[in-house]
């Protein structure tokens, strides 16, 4: 600990009194205004793209209106398409999350190695007027043992977009981060923290839950003029459990059953809405409800998260309260453990039983902007082993960030753990302190520090 502690304070040393100087609020008003630079770059050459194509879709219009005879016409039409094809190609960004953390628990492999737990290849762009796609390949690393690695590359979104249906509605068809509640529909590096909320890592694992299928969207009018959006998904029902078989020497993890992620048993649908109402000037108050449940159904989740944010004066002067709950209600099946010497005997006692089983859990975190560079948070969480209503564990998380510019981050997080209703000899606590590299390189990396 005392090497920790002197390297978090060697960091702040080398950090704040270089932000304190004169000099260093007058780089501060050139990186201001070269960031408004490229944001209005950013916007000059949107609209720019933006003529170009209404101008396409004019010329194309001109000539289908005209006869087949007038070829200055048509070649006028094809030079304003070499024009548009700049715009139609993609935007790619390259993402990369970098970590180091230390923590008590012995068995943990990643324990003071630093990772780059995920790098991430994101492309989009218009592929046609109102029409939009996405992709991101992921690749993840992670130590299994002293040295060996394991490096595994995912496919986490690719999907196509049609923006501009009637009645304010939208249909996206692919591969997608599931829209249940606040943050799973985001990727880990635009998370405040650290680490993944223990309901999430409990119910979809350590990783957000993704799948391929199709979602519909609508801004739905209303007499109280807020904004309501309600999504509609239809999905494969991707297996969330662990690829891998657990021996009985892996049952326990630093003191704690080992958990299995939700397993969808067969086509999954997901509803969400969503309010946000305004309160005054400077803040407003949003309400989600989410909702996921299997084709029989056999697993049901429900899903209520809350937020509100008061802005001050200040541009970037702001506090935010966060707050999801997850109700989970699942059907599950498992295999007799008894041994039979006969084979009927046998075959029946392998069969699977069905039972059922009831977790929940939470997070609610408090964040503040104290300006442009720096942020400061504190999460506390709950949540209940999936199939053993009787053990739970909750969490303490303080974290730090200071961001360098739109596109490079550092942070550090303290997490306190504990188990309750555990065995004796199985309630150790956890403290873990995470030092965390958020870099992007592209348009996408812009809207990191967002």
């Amino acid at each position: 600990m005392r090497v920790i502690f002197c390297t978090f304070i060697f960091l702040f040393m080398c950090i704040v009194p270089a932000y304190a100087t004169k000099d260093d609020e007058m780089q501060e008003m050139r990186n201001e205004i070269d960031e408004l630079k490229k944001e209005f770059a950013a916007m000059k050459q949107h609209y720019t793209a933006k003529i170009t194509e209404l101008e396409f879709k004019l010329s194309e219009s001109s000539v289908s209106a005209l006869p087949r005879s007038s070829y200055k016409a048509q070649a006028n039409s094809q030079t304003t398409y070499s024009h548009t094809s700049a715009i139609m190609n993609p935007d790619i960004s390259v993402i990369a999350n970098v970590k180091q953390r230390f923590n008590d628990d012995v068995s943990d492999d990643n324990r003071h190695k630093l990772t780059v737990g995920e790098a991430e290849l994101t492309m989009s762009g218009m592929i046609y007027p109102n029409i939009r796609g996405d992709a991101t390949v992921a690749v993840e690393n992670e130590y299994s043992g002293e040295s060996d690695t394991n490096t595994e590359t995912d496919l986490e979104e690719a999907y196509i977009s049609f923006l501009a249906l009637p009645f304010n509605s939208q249909v996206l068809i692919g591969r997608k981060l599931i829209d249940f509640g606040l943050i799973n529909p985001q990727h880990p590096h635009e998370w405040a923290f650290s680490d993944t909320p223990l309901v999430l890592e409990n119910l979809f694992g350590d990783h957000p839950w993704y799948d391929d299928g199709i979602q519909g969207s609508i801004l739905v009018p209303n007499p109280l003029d807020v904004y309501w959006e309600t999504k509609f998904g239809v999905w494969n029902g991707r297996s969330l459990a662990h690829s891998h078989d657990h021996s009985e020497d892996e049952e326990h993890i630093h003191g704690a059953l080992e958990n299995e992620p939700v397993n969808w048993g067969d086509i999954v649908f997901t509803a969400r809405s969503y309010w946000n109402v305004p309160v005054g000037d400077n803040a407003d108050i949003g309400f989600g409800y989410s909702a996921a449940w299997d084709e029989h159904p056999m697993t049901v989740l429900h899903g209520f998260d809350f937020t509100t944010r008061y802005r001050f004066p200040n541009k970037y002067n702001w506090i935010k309260w966060q707050t999801e709950y997850i109700l989970a209600d699942v059907e599950a099946e498992r295999l007799h453990e008894a041994h039979h010497h006969d084979e009927e005997e046998e075959e029946e006692a392998h069969a699977p039983e069905i039972y059922d089983y009831i977790a929940n859990g939470m997070y609610s975190m408090l964040e503040y902007s104290i300006n442009k560079y720096w942020r400061v948070g504190t999460r506390w969480d709950y949540a209940e082993y999936n199939e053993h209503e009787r053990y739970y564990q909750w969490a303490n998380s303080y974290f730090l960030t200071y961001f360098f510019n739109h596109n490079l981050y550092a942070r550090m997080e303290y997490r306190y753990r504990d188990y309750a209703g555990l065995e004796d000899g199985h309630q150790e606590p956890e403290n873990t302190i995470w030092f965390q590299l958020v870099w992007g390189l592209g348009p996408h990396g812009h809207g990191i520090a967002e």
